[in-house]
This record gives C-alpha cells, sequence and structure tokens, in this order.
C-alpha cells in the first residue's frame, strides 16, 4: 500500500464579518433543524395518517420513502449547484419550496397528495443538472480507492439502515400496539437526542486521542446492543424498564459513533475534497435508510402475516370478524375492527394484532442489530487504527 501525507481536515473561518458568520451559522442551524423536526413529526404522525387518510402500510411507507428517495437522489446535485449558482441562493430556493411543500402536506387530503407533497419536500426543487462534460464530477470515483472513505461510508450504510429501519417502526410499535399517546411516543426518543448532544463533543476527540478505528469500532457494537435491547419488551410494561435502557444503549452507541465518523470522512480525502467527501456521506446515510424502510417493510409483513394467521386459526371469533381482520392484514397494527364488535372480542383481536406485530418488530430489529455488527467488522477490517494527533493525517489506498 502507498500512504502519503497530507494536512488533516479542519473546519475553517468563514469570510466576511463576524455579524455575517453569525447569521451564516444561524441560518444553517435552523435549516438543519427544520429539516430534522420535519422528519421527527412525521414519524410520530405516521399511526395518524394512516387512520385518518386510510392509508394501508404500503403507502405509510411511501410517506418516508418519497421524500427520502428524492433526498438522497439529489444531494450531491444541490451540493453542486450551490457551488455554481450561489449557496445563499440555492439555499433560500430550498427553503421556500420545503416550506410551500409542508404546507402542502398539512393541507393534504389523500395520502397520495401527501406523498407527492413529500417528494417536494425531500428534493427541494425539481431542477436539472447536466454533468457529463465537466472536469470536477460531483462524485469522482476515486475517492472510493481510499480505505478510509471506502470504510466509514460501509458503515454508515449498514449502521444508518439499521437506525432508519429500525426506528421508523418504533413509533408505530409505540402508539398504535403499546398504547402510548403521539406526544409521549415522541418524548421516548429525547434520551437518545440528550446522550448525542451532552457526549459529542467528547466524542469528537477521540480520533485524535485513539485514532479512528478504535470508537467506529466500539461505537456500533454499543449500537447494536441497544437494537438488540429492542427485541426484549412484549406487550404493556413501563417504559422506563422497556425501552428506555434500549433507547440509551443506542444514544450512547451513535454518540460514540457520529463525530469520528465525520472526522475521518474529512480526513480520509484532505481540505480539497472535503465538501465532495460530507456529500457523499450524506447521501449514503440517506439511501441507507430509504432500502432499510423498503427491505424490513417486506420483513415485517412476512412475520406479521404469518403470525397473526397463526393466532386468528387458534381463536373463537367468528368467521366473518376473522376475515374482516385477514382482510386488513396490509395495514398491520392499523387494523380497522367492525363497529358493534363485543368489547371483549375486540380486545382479544386487538392482543393478537398487537402480538402479530411485536413478532415483526423483533425480526426487524435482529436484522438492524446485524446490520450494526457488521458495520464494526466493516470498520475493523477497513479503516486505519492509528492516531494521528490534531494536526496531521494519512490517507492510505490499496
Amino acid at each position: 500500500m502507498r500512504r502519503r501525507g497530507h494536512p488533516a481536515w479542519r473546519p475553517t473561518a468563514l469570510p466576511g464579518p463576524v455579524a455575517a458568520r453569525r447569521w451564516t451559522l444561524a441560518a444553517a442551524i435552523l435549516g438543519s433543524s427544520m429539516a430534522f423536526i420535519d422528519g421527527t413529526v412525521v414519524n410520530v404522525a405516521l399511526p395518524a395518517i394512516q387512520r385518518d387518510l386510510h392509508a394501508n402500510a404500503s403507502e405509510v411507507q411511501w410517506v418516508i420513502e418519497a421524500y427520502a428517495l428524492f433526498l438522497a437522489a439529489l444531494l450531491l446535485a444541490g451540493g453542486a449547484m450551490g457551488d455554481r449558482f450561489g449557496r445563499r441562493r440555492i439555499f433560500m430556493i430550498g427553503v421556500g419550496i420545503f416550506c410551500a411543500a409542508s404546507m402542502e402536506c398539512a393541507l393534504s387530503t389523500g395520502v397520495w397528495e401527501l406523498i407527492l407533497a413529500r417528494a417536494v419536500q425531500g428534493s427541494l426543487a425539481l431542477f436539472v443538472v447536466v454533468e457529463a462534460r465537466t472536469a470536477t464530477p460531483m462524485l469522482p470515483l476515486k475517492l472510493f480507492r481510499i480505505r478510509d472513505f471506502t470504510g466509514t461510508n460501509l458503515l454508515t450504510l449498514l449502521l444508518y439502515a439499521a437506525l432508519g429501519g429500525g426506528l421508523f417502526f418504533f413509533p408505530l410499535s409505540l402508539i398504535q400496539v403499546q398504547g402510548y399517546e403521539a406526544t409521549a411516543a415522541g418524548a421516548a426518543l429525547l434520551p437518545f437526542i440528550a446522550i448525542m448532544f451532552l457526549l459529542s463533543g467528547w466524542a469528537g476527540k477521540l480520533v485524535d486521542t485513539y485514532g479512528a478505528k478504535p470508537p467506529l469500532v466500539i461505537g456500533p457494537l454499543i449500537a447494536a446492543a441497544g437494537l438488540a435491547l429492542f427485541t426484549l419488551p412484549s406487550i404493556g410494561g413501563n417504559y422506563w424498564r422497556t425501552f428506555f435502557p434500549a433507547v440509551c444503549v443506542l444514544g450512547l452507541g451513535m454518540a460514540i459513533t457520529v463525530a469520528p465518523l465525520t472526522t475521518t470522512v474529512m480526513n480520509s480525502v484532505g481540505a480539497e475534497l472535503a465538501g465532495v467527501a460530507s456529500g457523499v456521506n450524506n447521501t449514503v446515510s440517506r439511501t441507507a435508510g430509504l432500502l432499510a424502510v423498503a427491505v424490513f417493510g417486506i420483513v415485517m409483513a412476512h412475520v406479521f402475516n404469518a403470525t397473526l394467521s397463526d393466532h386468528l386459526l387458534h381463536m373463537q371469533a367468528s368467521p366473518e370478524l376473522t376475515l374482516a381482520t385477514w382482510r386488513q392484514r396490509q395495514n398491520l397494527a392499523g387494523i380497522v375492527l367492525p363497529a358493534g364488535t363485543d368489547h371483549a372480542v375486540v380486545a382479544a383481536i386487538r392482543h393478537v394484532i398487537g402480538e402479530a406485530f411485536i413478532a415483526g418488530f423483533r425480526s426487524v430489529m435482529w436484522l438492524c442489530t446485524a446490520l450494526a455488527l457488521l458495520s464494526a467488522l466493516g470498520a475493523w477490517l477497513l479503516i486505519d487504527g492509528r492516531a494521528r494527533g490534531p494536526s496531521s493525517s494519512t490517507r492510505r489506498e490499496p
């Protein structure tokens, strides 16, 4: 292997007056917060969307997928347009269209109208970008010859698939099976966010002290343990004894991983390509969640249907009620029972539906655990283990 040293990537001060730099930072934070809050709100609102817009599980998936698909597809193009037409102009256009699409989401009266508005949110704008003849392509494929760059993006693909796929079904489980209110379901992940916030500064220094490999192996291993803990709760139980430990362990694992991951991605290519590296890594993370929701949705449906069928065969419910339940299996835990059904029978069937969903959720979380373990293995095999200090970095190519 050839080893070539180059200065490590370090954030540089923005040009211009201090006041202008502060406004730029504020705009970036508010823009990122807007997208993050939107994603969180939509995830928690999925059960209400399914109920009020009469959507099945596949259509609910598309509410998430439409946004993620266009965002992942055009993320690199957005960076290139910022370079070509001006970052402020593209940022303002994107925010304007995002806000308009958000209003359309709020006013949607049908699920496919909502899906279309979510697609516009994800793309921000339907620009046509032609890059075929440029001497500086948006994605220089030579970057993937760098082992640290390839290793970090493989880790991102696997770990963010686990995170995105698992957390897609978590609010559905809390609201539709565990009986949480939407506010409580949204608050269930607050410990995850708090741990990430409190430990991010400490985690950012780990690469300089220990090298990239230790945190990028240990972090995903801890995250895998947290994902495995999500398989333990059944129906019922106190949040603090069921999901709280899983959320905290997952948050700790991601806190150890995220800042060193970003630093390693940047340092792997040098300052001249740090922006491209960041764009590629963001695209990989979005694509990972997109693919995971699609694949895990198939797994969830298969396990849910098999478990529901088995339980319904052993129930004493009438054939009409059993058939009505089975015909709505594509709604997963959002199945609506016929009005006027005896309360005891409704409770029994709701319990059966909940058990079927929990069986599917456990299968999904075991797959998430496996992906997190594979991400740790990829980091162990591909990422450089040497501590580099605060002023130097090494790029490795095969």
